[in-house]
């Protein structure tokens, strides 16, 4: 049993009635403050308790988050268990009651991103198109597996999605107002977060701060602007170039460096990257994909990168 399996398969122990949680890992995992990333992600984590009940969007009484569950790299290779959870509260689906549910795929030819929160039998759903990225919102419900969502114009989403033991998946079809059908395929990738109406309470930040700050990163890196990105970076800060690891101490020196830190390949991923509904946990959020990411963690008054993975 590789480690990335295992590090699944001690969570699902220790997580009281849940038997399974098909969540994918990340391939990098967050770093320690100013220092880039060179390890795989062995580290998953479950939300911090809420000290008051959190009322969604629509009205309802969500309740009070999940509590806190890591496994952290030891210096021998070993996970470590940080610390266990109070109470999770299991799903009949392959979605995680009072999570942010992140799924990736197609609505006919489009890509999407759709987080799906679930309070019971009650779903409440975001989806944003790559190529736009206006969010766009779905209320529905559960029975069983099966899932129907519904926007503020007659548009319908039916489909159905696996159970805890199985990959999880949302297959079905996407109703226009007009009759018009779509096919829908998505993948889940993560579940993150607790708290409804702010997917990035758990850093410390809020959907407010970081969007708009993951938007301007995209912007920077797209244009190539090297003082606007250098000006977001937490220094010191330890990276990789030229096959070497070094330590970068201001803004530019960042920028002398720019052209060998910041390669192509992540160019490419940040540039295709979507801005919201990212992966995060108490260290932060990544912004990126794969060996290609920004690390971003809050620092003082502000978000600021402290790992570069290029």
């Amino acid at each position: 049993m590789n480690l990335k399996r295992f590090a699944v398969f001690l969570i699902c122990v220790l997580a009281a009635g849940c038997t399974s949680i098909n969540l994918k890992t990340s391939e990098d995992s967050a770093p320690t403050q100013n220092e880039s990333i060179q390890t795989e992600l062995i580290i998953t984590s479950i939300p911090k308790p809420a000290n008051e009940e959190t009322i969604s969007r629509n009205g309802e009484t969500t309740g009070s988050a999940p509590s806190i569950v890591t496994l952290e790299p030891q210096t021998n290779g070993e996970l470590a268990i940080k610390s266990t959870p109070d109470s999770i509260e299991p799903s009949k689906t392959c979605m995680l009651n009072k999570w942010h549910n992140v799924f990736f795929g197609i609505v006919g030819n489009d890509e999407i991103c759709m987080n799906i929160y679930q309070n019971g039998n009650n779903i409440i759903a975001f989806c944003v198109y790559k190529e736009s990225e206006n969010e766009l919102r779905l209320i529905g419900s559960l029975d069983g597996l099966k899932i129907s969502l519904k926007d503020d114009i007659g548009n319908t989403l039916l489909g159905t999605l696996t159970s805890p033991d199985e990959i999880g998946k949302l297959i079905g079809k996407f109703i226009k107002s007009n009759g018009d059908e779509m096919p829908v395929s998505l993948e889940m990738e993560y579940a993150c977060g607790a708290d409804l109406d702010n997917f990035y309470e758990i850093m410390g930040s809020s959907d407010q701060e970081v969007e708009p700050f993951l938007i301007g990163l995209k912007n920077a890196i797209k244009s190539g602007n090297k003082q606007v990105f250098a000006e977001q970076i937490h220094y010191p800060i330890n990276v990789s170039s030229n096959g070497e690891r070094n330590t970068i101490y201001s803004q530019q020196e960042f920028i002398d460096d720019y052209d060998i830190i910041i390669t192509s390949g992540l160019v490419d991923v940040i540039s295709d990257a979507y801005t919201k509904f990212l992966f995060n946990n108490y260290q932060g959020v990544m912004f990126g994909g794969n060996q290609y990411n920004l690390w971003i963690q809050k620092v003082g008054d502000g978000l600021k990168i402290v790992g570069i993975n290029n």
